[in-house]
């Protein structure tokens, strides 16, 4: 018989192949297969329209087809197997007067699916793939207010994961790819699994319980880095935290960033920061702690301090980050009032001419050949403006008297405009300030 099969089918290799890929084809677009009792069966599929899912005592509708529908779950048995295979937003609402005690939903495709429990019925969320269909996209999975025993989506792509306010006692991405949000909040978490998961570049864990689950592994999670258009690594995953044990997570700490919600109470942002600061130092990742501390000093300096010191502490030496800036701002100060001295020369030296400096400035002259001494006791008062002279030089000698100097001789002022002598107060005052910081830190280097 072989032979004639033969004779019939030259290239039998070839008929047999095609034949496996169809009957592999069908496989695929079969519907879900159900495992276990169905007596309790139900399905949600081949629809053309939304479909809202009441579950109560007040009808008895057994075929869900596709729109606005209440299930009564009197008499019926403990327990529901839900299937849902569809294009469409599924929402289940499992309300106070639900008598049934377990609900299993099994997902074969779904466009949007929203459940809102009554923490009465253990719910249960599996995605069964079959072929080509596991990595059929789901738009969204949201899940509000139910004890739910698992959430169990391995190998799967979903656009958005919004968990809240729930009980999960088992949640499952092995291998998933969460692709635009990731939002734990308010969740008792009891066991979890993410295994080569990947999750959006944004993930939220707010008010997470992990009295139960022991440790959060995040260690095996995918697609951490990416390369940029110049061909570097840059980080691309951002972890937000509120109201969380971080030593409840294993995290991969020099892959990832950290938001630190600054909304929550000041206890708590000290109690996450010090964590993760802990951390962070014990992996010797310097780069990162120095970051993320200047982060908390600013937050809890905000919360302490004024907005004026604030703006004057970062900007003087960075929060104490930058130790040799106030130098750098020293000279530059120094700078300026040099500038600003030059064009005011003559009403500076009107106000405040001491006779230690006269060894200095009383011989010189400016380019025009006149001396300083007759500009000083105002014989030449056709030259009104002193930076037409460039006394640059003399400046400079001035202003390193007034900013550098240790001491003010009072005696030697003669006050006629005021907005002067103050200005040459606060010259003095603020040179004062720069050199014991510079004296300081050569003496503490």
């Amino acid at each position: 018989m072989f032979l004639h099969l033969k004779m019939l089918f030259p290239d039998l290799k070839k008929v047999l192949i095609i034949l496996y890929l169809l009957l592999l084809t069908c496989l695929t677009k079969a519907q879900i297969p159900i495992i276990g009792n169905t007596t309790n069966l139900k399905k949600i599929e081949n629809t053309n329209r939304n479909v809202f899912l009441l579950f109560n005592k007040v009808s008895e509708i057994d075929e869900f087809t596709g729109e606005e529908l209440s299930y009564n779950s009197s008499n019926r048995g403990d327990s529901l197997i839900l299937a849902v295979n569809c294009n469409k937003n599924v929402s289940i609402s499992v309300n106070k007067y639900c008598s049934l005690k377990k609900i299993k939903i099994l997902i074969q495709h779904v466009d949007t699916l929203k459940i809102v429990g009554n923490f009465k019925t253990s719910l249960s969320i599996v995605k069964q793939h079959i072929g080509a269909t596991s990595e059929s996209l789901i738009h969204s999975i949201q899940i509000a207010n139910s004890d739910v025993k698992e959430v169990n989506l391995p190998y799967s792509v979903v656009n958005r994961i919004y968990l809240n306010n729930s009980i999960i006692r088992y949640l499952n991405l092995n291998g998933s790819r969460v692709i635009d949000e990731f939002n734990l909040n308010k969740i008792r978490l009891d066991s979890s699994n993410f295994y080569c998961a990947s999750l959006p570049g944004y993930m939220i864990f707010n008010y997470l319980d992990l009295t139960y689950s022991g440790i959060i592994d995040l260690t095996t999670l995918r697609d951490l880095k990416s390369r940029n258009p110049k061909g570097t690594f840059e980080l691309e995953r951002t972890i937000r935290f509120s109201n969380v044990d971080l030593d409840k997570f294993r995290l991969p700490y020099d892959r990832l960033n950290f938001h630190i919600d600054s909304l929550q109470d000041e206890a708590r942002i000290r109690w996450i920061y010090e964590k993760l600061l802990r951390h962070l130092n014990a992996q010797g990742l310097s780069a990162k702690y120095e970051w993320y501390n200047q982060i908390y000093k600013e937050i809890i300096d905000s919360k302490e301090h004024s907005h004026f010191y604030n703006v004057a502490s970062t900007f003087w030496w960075d929060k104490g980050y930058k130790k040799s800036q106030p130098i750098k701002i020293s000279l530059w100060l120094f700078l300026l009032f040099t500038l600003i001295n030059c064009y005011w020369m003559t009403e500076l030296l009107s106000t405040y001419y001491p006779s230690s400096l006269k060894k200095y400035l009383g011989g010189l002259r400016d380019d025009g050949g006149i001396m300083l001494e007759e500009i000083v006791n105002e014989r030449q008062r056709k030259i009104k403006n002193l930076h037409k002279l460039k006394h640059v030089k003399v400046a400079f000698i001035y202003t390193s008297f007034i900013f550098w100097g240790l001491r003010l001789d009072m005696q030697e002022f003669t006050v006629k405009k005021i907005r002067i002598y103050i200005y040459i107060i606060f010259q003095y005052l603020l040179g004062l300030l720069c050199a014991a910081y510079i004296v300081n830190f050569l003496v503490r280097r």
